[in-house]
């Protein structure tokens, strides 16, 4: 679920992405331009290749 404070955030911080971990396993998925819904259960598959999830 994308929250206004997720989009505060990545307009404040001038940010090109934002992660937001969520609960559960499988492929990360896009919930808005920009913000990204990675599962906790993959984060360790993310981190161990070159491109961001």
């Amino acid at each position: 679920m994308l929250t206004a404070a997720m989009r505060s955030a990545r307009d404040v911080l001038n940010l090109t992405q934002l992660y937001v971990i969520c609960h559960g396993v499988g492929s990360p998925w896009p919930l808005s331009e920009g913000i990204t819904a990675v599962p906790a259960g993959s984060i360790a598959a993310a981190l161990g290749s070159n491109e961001p999830p």
